[in-house]
Order: C-alpha cells, then structure tokens, then sequence
C-alpha cells in the first residue's frame, strides 16, 4: 500500500493516522450510541465540532469558487 501511495502522489500520514485511530474511533463512536442513542449529537459542541469539520473540508472548493470569481471580475 506504502509503494502506490508514494507512486501515485497520495499522502501517507492520513492513512497512518486513520489506521491507528480508526478502531478507538469505532468503539467509542459505539459506546456513545448504546448509551445515549442519538441524543448525543444534538450537543452543541458536538454540532460545533461537526460544522467546523465540514468547514474545513468545504474551504478549498470556496476559495477556488471566490478567486475565480475575482478573476473574472
């Protein structure tokens, strides 16, 4: 898997990181469902954290939007 990351330009520090936690998140993603159902995610800060997480991964489709309406103005 390391030798086509490399080959094809995929970073490798997501995987490693998704590897490693990807299990503690499952269990603990889990737990909180058994316990509280999906009342948990009506938590404001579990609503903040998620906002922000969609933040982040819609920023770059933004910023391209905004200067290629700059450009073109």
């Amino acid at each position: 898997i390391g030798y086509l990351m490399v080959r094809f330009g995929w970073p490798r520090p997501p995987f490693i990181l998704g590897f490693i936690l990807g299990e503690l998140a499952e269990t603990y993603l889990y737990v909180s469902t058994t316990r509280y159902g999906a009342d948990w995610l009506y938590r404001p800060k579990v609503i903040i954290i998620l906002l922000l997480a969609i933040g982040v991964a819609l920023y770059p489709f933004i910023q391209r939007k905004t200067l290629a309406k700059r450009g073109a103005a």
